[in-house]
């Protein structure tokens, strides 16, 4: 604030602060989460779920940035477990890999069942 600045490095900055900002917020959910859950708050709960609509779903609400970043879902599996923990960890692990992938890149999520597993 001390020297004059474009409105395009203004801009640029407050971009920088809502990315920072929404990362702490996602952060101090998580940790609350996982509060929660260590103190039996928050149980989880077991349900059938089909891992390729999770991550549809997922792949719909970020669709733009999914399509731009060149990502490709393929295969299915249906899991026991808690959806909700289910879409945290999805969430966590595509959205990191768009963050970080390079320009030239491409995301493929595969859903395989590993040797062993059953349908459930």
């Amino acid at each position: 604030m001390s020297q004059q600045r474009t409105n395009e490095a203004y801009r640029d900055t407050l971009s920088s602060n809502a990315e920072e900002l929404q990362c702490l917020a996602r952060t101090i959910s998580d940790m609350l989460f996982l509060a929660q859950t260590e103190k039996g708050i928050i149980l989880p709960s077991y349900e059938p779920l089909q891992l390729q609509e999770e991550i549809t779903e997922f792949f719909d609400f970020y669709d733009a940035l999914a399509e731009e970043k060149g990502v490709h879902l393929a295969g299915d599996a249906t899991i026991s477990g808690d959806r909700l923990m289910v879409r945290r960890a999805s969430s966590n692990l595509i959205s990191n890999a768009m963050r970080y992938m390079p320009a030239a890149g491409s995301i493929v999520v595969s859903i395989d069942r590993s040797e062993g597993s059953s349908s459930r």
